[in-house]
Order: structure tokens, then C-alpha cells, then sequence
């Protein structure tokens, strides 16, 4: 028993010690490659309805028009003398000077694969499809990072409900309202990362939220009041844990978003008016009534009401698009479902529970008061597609009241 104690030392470590590390490493990497296999597996699940609806497209031949066909041709000058700097056209400004979605990501990620795909509409269907897979396997990666197998497969389960109420139709349909819905669960993720303090998500985080962002407005307010959260936090865990050497994360990460919003940067230098002065100014200078706080309150609820996603999801799937009058989200219900999210916050606090919890429902608290705010300024016609990012907070606020309780429960049940 004495025998590690006194374990010769070599090169300043004791042998016993030096084995233990040995031990750990290598226990490490069967864990890494063992949560590995899960994401794997959970992703080749989730994949199954996008590749069908895939196939389905396939023939008869489906053709863009509308906003699908001016996607297709700014997917097509990208590498060219015309390579798009801003996103694609919406209702902004007037007729005489339209604006358009801050950025052109969207179109930079849907063009490789379109053209080793031989350049066709069916690519770039193809195309959106491994755009939201890839998201996919970021969110299972993050949810291994967290809590291991059983993040990897809560993570999954709350991508599967996600993907049905969607439909494999809107997610293999490359409209820009459509293709962040996936990258926005990597957002909200990598956000909870960084609270605890894991730096090594900064970058994705950056990632993610830009190309949220620059493909469709509602966004950009969004990954800006969630992002400054999430740096806020990570800068007090390193503050409170010394990392090492943080700042060459951040600093990458810095850089990363430079390069990621120069493109509309010099649309807005080199014309006049910019694209960013048209959005500042469509924005700041409403000509149609806002939804109003009691609206977005409202909404905000709907967006809580679980027992409508999980009824939804077995009964008719892809009902988040197609808003059938005769299923819809009681904001009484998300009432409740808000009063227990509220306790299970307050007990994780006073309980001192997990850190990670504590993020957890700092990233749903932030996520729910931007959500209210966020459609609150709405103006006009509140359009299904415009808020279809909250069915994601509202998995993201019962994942953390779960927790909780499982948390509070489990000493009691041994």
C-alpha cells in the first residue's frame, strides 16, 4: 500500500504517479472513441429522414423559383468575378433600394457541394442537406463534450423532435429561413460551453452564430445578446479556473469573425448607400405597427409548450411549417412549463448544484428574454418562418428543468 508513497522518483515524477497519468490518458481515449461511436450512430439515425426526403426530390425534377432561384444563382458566382458580398434579398427597404440578408455564408457553404454535384437543383438540395448534417454532428460532438453518452444521446433525441416538427422537406430546401434552424441548436450549445469555461467551442461558436446571422435577419439579434452572455461568462471562468494560454483562442476566434463578415463589410465600403445602412435603416425606422411585448410574451410561451411539441411530432410531422389551424401551441400550457423552469433554476442555485447545470439555465433564461424581446420588435405580418428558432430555446429550457430534477432525485433514490 506504501509502495506508490515511496516510489523512486523519475524525472521528478513518481513512477506510481506517472502510470496513473499513463492510466488516464489512455482510459481517455477508449472514452473519446467510445462517445465517438454514439455520436456516429445517433447522427446515421437522424440522417435517415433528410436522406429519404433527399431521394424523393430526386425525381421528378424539382426546380427552383422565387427566392430558390435567385439562391441557386448567387450559389453559382461564388469563386467568381461576381461572387455575392450580402445575403439574399428580403422584405427590406423599399423597392427603389432593397436590402438583403446581412451576409453571403449561406451561399459560400451550399456551393462546393453543388458543383461536385454536377451543378443541378437536386445538388443543391444535397447541398442544404449536408449543411444541417453537419450541424448535426456538431451538436451530438458538443453534447459529448458536456455529459458525455448521455449528452450525446439528449442531444439527439432533442435534434429528432426538432427534425420532425421541420419536416425532411423544409430541411432539404435551401431557402435561407430554413438553413440555420439546425446551426441555431449549435449556437445555443456552444454557448453553454463556453459558460463552463471550454474555450475550445469560441471558434465554433463564431461559426455558428455568423452563419446564423448573415443568412436570415431575425437572427442577428439573437447570436449578438446570447453571444455577448456566453463571452461574458467565459471570460469569468478563466478569470476564476486559469486555462492555458486562453488568449490564443480568443484571439483565433477574433480573427475567424473578422474574415467571416468582411465580405459584407466591403459591400458596405464600396457602395453607398451599404447594405448595412439600408438594414440600420429599415430597422431603426418601422413603418408598420411592432408586435409589442404582450405579442412577444405570448409567443414566448407558445414556444414553451412541450406536451404540443412531443403531440405534434407523433401526429403530424412537419407541422412547424405547415401551421395547422387544428394543432396549435397553448401559451398557458408554456405558462407552466415557464413556472417550472423558473423553480428548478432557483433550486439549482440554492442547492448548489452542477456548474454545468447553472449554465445550462443561464443559457435558457437569456435565450427566453431574448426570444420575448426579439419578436416584440417585429413589425408587420409575423410570419411562421420569421420564429421558428424558438421551438429550440423551448427544448433547451425542459433539457435544463430535467436535469434538475434528476439532479435533486437522485440521492433520495440512491
Amino acid at each position: 500500500m506504501l509502495a506508490p508513497v515511496v516510489a523512486p522518483l523519475e524525472h521528478g515524477t513518481p513512477r506510481a504517479e506517472r502510470a496513473l497519468a499513463d492510466d488516464g490518458r489512455a482510459g481517455g481515449s477508449s472514452e473519446e472513441r467510445g462517445r465517438g461511436r454514439v455520436v456516429a450512430a445517433c447522427l446515421v439515425v437522424l440522417s435517415v429522414p433528410l436522406v429519404i426526403a433527399l431521394a424523393g426530390f430526386r425525381r421528378p425534377t424539382w426546380t427552383p423559383v422565387l427566392d430558390l432561384a435567385m439562391t441557386e444563382l448567387r450559389v453559382r458566382d461564388v469563386g467568381g468575378r461576381h461572387t455575392p458580398l450580402i445575403g439574399l434579398p428580403g422584405r427590406i427597404g423599399s423597392l427603389e433600394q432593397q436590402g438583403s440578408h446581412p451576409g453571403p455564408l449561406s451561399f459560400y457553404a451550399l456551393a462546393p457541394t453543388y458543383r461536385v454535384l454536377g451543378s443541378s437543383a437536386w445538388a443543391l438540395q444535397a447541398a442544404t442537406v449536408l449543411i444541417h448534417l453537419v450541424a448535426m454532428g456538431v451538436a451530438l460532438w458538443i453534447g459529448g463534450r458536456r455529459a458525455g453518452p448521455t449528452g450525446v444521446l439528449t442531444v439527439g433525441l432533442g435534434l429528432a423532435g426538432l427534425t420532425t416538427a421541420y419536416g425532411g422537406g423544409t430541411l432539404s430546401e435551401p431557402w435561407n429561413p430554413y438553413l440555420p434552424l439546425l446551426w441555431w441548436v449549435v449556437v445555443l450549445l456552444a454557448a453553454w460551453s463556453l459558460l463552463e469555461g471550454d474555450l475550445v467551442l469560441l471558434p465554433v461558436a463564431v461559426l455558428a452564430a455568423s452563419f446564423c446571422a448573415q443568412t436570415h435577419i431575425p437572427y442577428l439579434l439573437l447570436t449578438l445578446g446570447l453571444g455577448a452572455v456566453a463571452v461574458a461568462g467565459a471570460v469569468w471562468s478563466v478569470r476564476r479556473r486559469p486555462l492555458d494560454r486562453p488568449w490564443r483562442w480568443m484571439a483565433g476566434s477574433l480573427l475567424l469573425g473578422i474574415l467571416l463578415w468582411l465580405p459584407p463589410t466591403l459591400d458596405q465600403v464600396r457602395h453607398d448607400p451599404g447594405n448595412y445602412r439600408t438594414l440600420i435603416e429599415h430597422f431603426t425606422s418601422p413603418e408598420e405597427e411592432v408586435e409589442g411585448l404582450a405579442g412577444g410574451l405570448t409567443r414566448m410561451l407558445e414556444y414553451l409548450d412541450v406536451a404540443h411539441v412531443a403531440r405534434a411530432d407523433l401526429t403530424n410531422p412537419g407541422w412547424a411549417v405547415e401551421r395547422s389551424d387544428t394543432v396549435q401551441p397553448s401559451p398557458w400550457r408554456g405558462a407552466v412549463v415557464l413556472v417550472l423552469w423558473a423553480a428548478a433554476a432557483l433550486l439549482t442555485w440554492r442547492r448548489d448544484l452542477r456548474r454545468s447545470l447553472r449554465a445550462l439555465h443561464v443559457v435558457a433564461g437569456a435565450s427566453l428574454a431574448l426570444t420575448a424581446f426579439s419578436i416584440s420588435r417585429i413589425f408587420g405580418e409575423v410570419w411562421f418562418y420569421l420564429t421558428l428558432w424558438g421551438w429550440a430555446i423551448g427544448l433547451v429550457a425542459l433539457a435544463a428543468t430535467t436535469a434538475t430534477a434528476v439532479a435533486l432525485l437522485r440521492p433520495r433514490l440512491g
